[in-house]
């Protein structure tokens, strides 16, 4: 399921910085920050923090990196049995083929056992050399590492997709169901053609990483396109992500100094939050984009006392997300007869990555 992928991603990055943390290995590079690399802040602050010259100093660092990937692929494979699907096995299936694997976990097992004689043979020449020799090993397991976390979020990103179209997809077309699911094939297989390729590169710094987080991309801005054409085919239908309206139950802000121009009211846009931090994160990393048109009711003084959807964005957490956005804009109140007055207006936020 996508959420449990989502989930065990999430907790993964989690352990894994922590290791990075306790290893003292992590170094952080600049990277691009444009909407083709957009990803989760976790996954961000892992690939950023990839160092292809990492240095492990001692037994203990060593073995806490290895050891934490040890009981990471318990997870991932505790994981899949309790909720197994496709993904779960694809998840499965690239752990045990790129993670401590034969190419791999045979010689750093060799290696570790030289250490532990050289350890105690209290030889410190031979066990720094030897620990030397392990660093690379070690550095080119974390880059595997976060390449195969960043193949899940990637193919996360089409189930957030798939999951965001699926309403809108039961009352299409039998040819509008076909091409959602050949632009979903497409942008899968992209990004797991690139996989194998990443994985054997010499460079293992985060900008190669990052280039993954774009694979797939022209396919999901496809799938956004198709979820909104339905949106608008769909208008005269019941909204099937309906969110329901909201009041403001907050304090209202002292009266608003000047009125709109107009006989409705407008909103204050020296004082209106933008939409960019409101974005919710999964959508942005996903790049569902849409732009619901609000509702917003507004007394004589300027203060919203209720915002509902107008017009769908087709994506329920779009929408909920400019129902907050709403109800923290401050508003200029309407102008009838040359004075203040309540009144409702209509507004578009956009959630769009320039």
């Amino acid at each position: 399921m996508q959420s449990t992928r989502r989930k065990l991603a999430a907790g993964v990055a989690t352990v894994f910085l922590a290791m990075t943390t306790l290893s003292g290995v992590s170094q952080a590079q600049d990277a691009p920050s444009d909407e083709a690399t957009e990803m989760s802040p976790e996954l961000r602050a892992m690939v950023e923090g990839l160092n292809p010259d990492i240095r492990i100093t001692s037994v203990g660092e060593w073995d806490r990196v290895i050891d934490t990937l040890t009981q990471t692929s318990w997870r991932v494979h505790d994981a899949a049995a309790q909720e197994p699907d496709e993904g779960d096995q694809l998840l499965t299936a690239m752990w045990d083929k790129y993670i401590l694997a034969a190419d791999a976990k045979p010689r750093l097992d060799e290696l570790r056992e030289r250490a532990r004689r050289e350890s105690d043979a209290q030889d410190d020449k031979a066990l720094q050399k030897t620990i030397a020799a392990a660093a690379p090993l070690v550095a080119e397991q974390k880059f595997r590492f976060v390449t195969v976390l960043t193949v899940i979020f990637q193919l996360a990103n089409f189930e957030a997709h798939r999951s965001t179209l699926q309403p809108w997809l039961e009352r299409a077309s039998e040819t509008e169901r076909a091409d959602a699911d050949r632009l979903f094939a497409a942008g899968k297989e992209e990004v797991l053609s690139r996989v194998d390729a990443l994985i054997r590169s010499d460079d293992h710094s985060a900008l190669t990483v990052l280039s993954l987080a774009s694979a797939g991309r022209e396919s999901r801005l496809k799938l956004n396109d198709l979820r909104l054409r339905l949106v608008k085919a769909q208008a005269a239908l019941p909204n099937p992500v309906t969110v329901e309206p909201r009041a403001n139950l907050a304090a209202c802000p002292p009266p608003a100094q000047s009125t709109s121009s107009r006989e409705i009211p407008a909103i204050d846009a020296a004082k209106f939050p933008s939409s960019e931090k409101h974005y919710p994160q999964k959508e942005k990393a996903a790049d569902i984009q849409g732009a619901p048109v609000v509702r917003a009711s507004v007394s004589d003084t300027g203060c919203v006392l209720k915002v509902e959807i107008a017009s769908t964005s087709g994506s329920a957490a779009l929408d909920s997300a400019a129902l907050s956005l709403a109800l923290l804009g401050r508003y200029l109140p309407a102008l009838k007869d040359g004075k203040a007055a309540p009144g409702t207006l209509l507004f578009r936020v956009k959630f769009e990555l320039r």
